[in-house]
């Protein structure tokens, strides 16, 4: 954690300004039901994988808290454009983040057998706007995932 002083703030805009025009971006739910499903090493993964292709500079990387679809979890979110919606990915392994990354994040493939799949009509919606669970919410903290 990072103590903001007068003398350090300028720099911790800049590098977070830096952070956010990274062209790729990748959110993984790491609250409290999903870290009960596995989370952590679903996190720890992706880190391990984005730093063994060497995406670091492009990838912006972060965990956030519960993405509202509990049931799913593990979910990941992945911003492949910023004029786009994420894709949705569900229900992920440690061993699903190795093909993410090659085929989602490298080669701009959709894994379906990872989107969320809808119990009732058995589809697999590309993203979360698309779920009817998430129709009538509305984002304010994580707006911008």
């Amino acid at each position: 954690m990072i103590k903001l002083t007068r003398d350090n703030i300028e720099d911790f805009r800049r590098k977070c300004k830096e952070e956010r025009n990274k062209p790729i971006k990748v959110a993984v739910a790491n609250g409290t039901c999903a870290q009960v499903a596995g989370s952590k090493d679903i996190v720890k993964e992706f880190k391990k994988q984005l730093a063994e292709y060497k995406l670091n500079d492009v990838v912006l990387f972060k965990e956030t808290s519960c993405l509202g679809l509990c049931a799913s979890e593990p979910n990941a979110l992945i911003q492949l454009n910023q004029n786009e919606y994420p894709i949705f990915y569900a229900n992920l392994k440690p061993k699903d983040v190795k093909n993410i990354v090659i085929e989602t994040i490298i080669k701009k493939k959709i894994l379906k057998n990872l989107l969320f799949k809808d119990l009732v009509t058995g589809r697999r919606p590309l993203h979360r706007e698309q779920i009817p669970f998430y129709y009538n919410q509305k984002k304010v903290l994580l707006k911008h995932y």
